[in-house]
């Protein structure tokens, strides 16, 4: 049994990721975010960045790895992932952080 919830409210979870995104860009070029998926895995929740991502004007860089997705553009990043450590070691100047 997984330790993740399966995602039955898709919705949700893009209107969180959007505002995330929105979060980031609203710094002007140099925004960063985290969000310690605690309920949700990262795999789960990637099919949903490509869909956000491929809507893009320019599309950013969206990668998995392990436990964790990394989604850039130049100086803003957005990190999403399942393990707590990236969480608890974030940045001073992080300006988002959930944990959810």
């Amino acid at each position: 049994m997984s330790k993740y919830n399966s995602i039955d409210n898709e919705e949700h979870i893009e209107k969180l990721i959007r505002w995330l995104i929105d979060e980031v860009v609203s710094a002007g070029g140099d925004g960063d975010g985290i969000w310690y998926s605690k309920y949700y895995s990262v795999k789960d929740i990637y099919p949903i960045c490509e869909k956000i991502n491929s809507e893009f004007k320019s599309p950013w860089e969206l990668t998995l790895e392990g436990d964790t997705i990394h989604w850039s553009y130049y100086q803003e990043s957005l990190i999403i992932t399942n393990n707590l450590e990236h969480y608890n070691t974030s940045p001073s100047w992080q300006q988002v952080l959930i944990k959810y």
